[in-house]
């Protein structure tokens, strides 16, 4: 089996990101263990690369916890990003 559980969580990219400093890694380790075992799927993930090539400072934490989450999770969830 490639996935363990029929799980499906979609989310907005953007939902990834907190409102003050510190709270944006908690939001994505949240969203990957609610998607641990099915799919993580991202949607308009573009929007975390910021606009005009520069990213905001929750957008780069969210990027940087996203990517150590995956790594550490490989074998257990799957992320899409679309859009």
């Amino acid at each position: 089996d490639v996935l363990k559980r029929d799980t499906f969580v979609e989310m907005n990219a953007l939902e990834l990101k907190a409102e003050y400093i510190g709270q944006t890694a908690p939001k994505v380790i949240g969203a990957v263990r609610g998607a641990m075992g099915g799919v993580l799927f991202l949607d308009e993930a573009y929007a975390l690369a910021g606009t005009d090539g520069k990213s905001d400072c929750f957008s780069g934490e969210a990027i940087r916890t996203l990517l150590t989450e995956v790594e550490n999770n490989r074998t257990s969830v799957m992320v899409i990003l679309a859009g």
